[in-house]
């Protein structure tokens, strides 16, 4: 898991530069923050934490927060997520590897 230090957008294409036990990583997302969508889902809803996840050539994102006083965790576009990111809500993000079978 690592922490999201700065986000940088480049064309198409957005570099996260994140924090963990291993030290500095740089991750691209092919997708640009869609900052206006962002903005009015951070006044219907209270965002807590904003989750970005790899897994292998794949990237989802999930928000976790307070919508109408109840607790809710969905799933949301990545552009929107980096908009949020970019706003300054708390984030981290999750790589996970897809050649890794988990333990049952």
């Amino acid at each position: 898991m690592l922490r999201i230090v700065s986000v940088e957008v480049l064309d198409a294409r957005t570099v996260l530069i994140c924090e963990g036990a291993d030290g500095p990583t740089t991750l691209v997302v092919p997708a640009v923050p869609s900052s206006g969508r962002a903005r009015s889902l951070g006044r219907v809803m209270r965002v807590d934490r904003v989750d970005i996840e790899f897994f292998g050539p794949s990237v989802s994102a999930v928000i976790s927060g307070v919508s109408h006083r109840i607790p809710t965790r969905r799933s949301l576009p990545v552009s929107v997520a980096l908009g949020l990111v970019e706003r300054g809500f708390s984030a981290r993000v999750i790589v996970r590897r897809h050649d890794v079978k988990e333990k049952e």
